[in-house]
């Protein structure tokens, strides 16, 4: 009979649920860099209307439509913010998940340095057996010659 690791079960759940986290962890980091992407292009674009604004205000322009231009400005200051505080969020949920992430890894490599230690002790205790048998085989064939 070969070597057979007892917690074998354990360490496929245990390597399962670490594969499971990496992908729940990926899909949430490809949205983190999406907003962070659309946060780089709303900041991008509220300095754009900031500086046609400023441009418009040296010319003669109507109440009208400065206030449209000022009222576009505040839409995106307003979608920064709420952008921001998903940003802060995702970030936030990343870290935790990270923390828990790192921790399934750690319990991974405990199972693969036992099963590892396990299979070393199994493989010695084995040669040591098949030593002892041989010993038994020449001490019996000694007797036999002898």
């Amino acid at each position: 009979m070969g070597f057979e690791f007892r917690l074998e079960r354990l360490m496929k759940v245990a390597k399962s649920e670490k594969k499971s986290l990496e992908q729940e962890y990926q899909t949430l980091f490809d949205y983190f860099e999406r907003l962070a992407r659309n946060l780089m292009n709303l900041i991008e674009n509220r300095k754009k209307a900031e500086s046609a604004l400023h441009d418009k205000m040296k010319q003669p322009i109507t109440i009208g439509s400065m206030k449209s231009r000022i009222f576009d400005v505040e839409n995106i200051d307003r979608l920064i913010a709420k952008r921001t505080d998903q940003y802060d969020q995702v970030k936030e949920q990343l870290e935790k998940f990270q923390t828990v992430l790192q921790a399934k890894a750690i319990d991974v490599k405990k199972f693969e340095k036992l099963k590892e230690k396990q299979k070393v002790a199994y493989c010695q205790n084995k040669k040591k057996k098949e030593a002892k048998v041989l010993d038994e085989l020449a001490s019996v064939s000694y007797k036999f010659k002898g």
